[in-house]
């Protein structure tokens, strides 16, 4: 006993999992009036980005320039039901926050939304043209990545 003390596995099969501490729940940092007055609505532009044929909800906002990702891992292609559940999570980050979701730039795939985000106005575009913002804001997420795997 002095030498190996007790027996380990015997030790850890009798003894009972203690609880663990609660976690609290941290306050949202408000955001600061001057910012909030200048911009209390925003823009938002969406977009589905692949990435090894896993397909990715991405938005940015238009002034806050706050980027949003959320994959998809059991579709090949999002379906209306994700991209519906999907956005309005994203909208209800902003209002949790105190702003107002204005307008969405998307795609033509974004169109199953138009009934269920009223109020707000949904800008598709057509067929051939892209939302410039969120085509940029993908190529440099990808390439920031890239950047990140090479290092």
């Amino acid at each position: 006993m002095d030498i190996y003390g007790p027996h380990l596995a015997t030790i850890k099969g009798k003894m009972t999992r203690r609880s663990p501490n609660a976690e609290r729940m941290k306050p949202l940092l408000p955001i600061p009036l001057d910012i909030l007055d200048a911009h209390p609505c925003i823009d938002l532009f969406l977009d589905v980005m692949t990435v090894q044929g896993i397909p990715f909800l991405v938005s940015i906002s238009g002034s806050y320039k706050f980027r949003t990702g959320e994959a998809h891992r059991n579709q090949s292609k999002l379906k209306g039901t994700d991209i519906i559940k999907g956005v309005k999570r994203i909208m209800g980050l902003y209002q949790a926050r105190g702003l107002e979701v204005a307008r969405i730039s998307a795609d033509n795939e974004f169109g199953v939304l138009r009934e269920h985000i009223r109020p707000t106005q949904l800008n598709i575009v057509g067929a051939d043209v892209h939302v410039g913002a969120i085509e940029r804001s993908n190529r440099t997420v990808k390439e920031r990545t890239r950047c990140l795997l090479h290092n």
